[in-house]
């Protein structure tokens, strides 16, 4: 029976689920389709958001790492047993584990979770490790860019405005007094405008 055969996977090296640290409403902002520096920016500059997003951190590096082969046993067994599967001696059992475990298992374990449960819902046969990882790897990438942009957020340094010297103040002053143009004079009586050309002709 498969059951018999878990001796024959691997020792686990993945990361479980740490669900329960980052609510819904943050990882969706965190995971959203903007722009990196744009989103990191303005959930780094919300004193409320950036706690948030700073205390989720370490669950959200926990929760993107692969769920590794021991992952894989514990969500893919349950569908051999629904699915049923023709017995196998060990040398195909440990073809089978191995050739899921090298697909699936650089997946976060609740991406891989979400896939299998989605599957069930539809899939008529046993899943090829291909489907699966179709349908995770979508919610892997979410789970990755959240958790990079927390660590972003966690490391952001809002931008220092340049403070200008009482020097560089005279520098500017300086310059400006250098290349200063002196406005031509201004009539103190009303012209004609045959006055304003004729006086204009002269300047030129």
């Amino acid at each position: 029976m498969p059951n018999q055969k878990l001796d024959l996977i691997p020792a686990p090296g993945g990361a479980m689920s740490a669900r329960g640290e980052c609510s819904k409403g943050l990882f969706a902002r965190l995971s959203s389709d903007g722009k990196t520096d744009d989103v990191v920016r303005e959930l780094a500059c919300d004193p409320v958001m950036r706690a948030d997003a700073i205390a989720a951190r370490s669950a959200l590096e926990r929760r993107q790492r692969p769920c590794g082969a021991e992952g894989v046993a514990i969500l893919i067994m349950p569908l051999v047993g629904v699915y049923g599967l023709a017995d196998r001696n060990e040398e195909q059992w440990a073809s089978f584990w191995k050739t899921y475990i090298d697909v699936l298992g650089e997946l976060p374990f609740d991406a891989l979770e979400a896939a299998v449960k989605a599957y069930a819902r539809e899939g008529e046969y046993f899943p090829k490790p291909a489907q699966l990882y179709k349908l995770a790897e979508p919610i892997a990438i979410k789970i990755r860019v959240a958790a990079w942009r927390a660590k972003r957020i966690a490391e952001y340094k809002p931008p220092i405005a340049r403070q200008i010297s009482d020097e560089d103040r005279q520098k500017v002053r300086a310059m400006l007094a250098e290349f200063k143009l002196t406005p031509p004079p201004v009539p103190a009586t009303r012209e004609t405008p045959q006055q304003m050309a004729e006086r204009l002709r002269k300047m030129a």
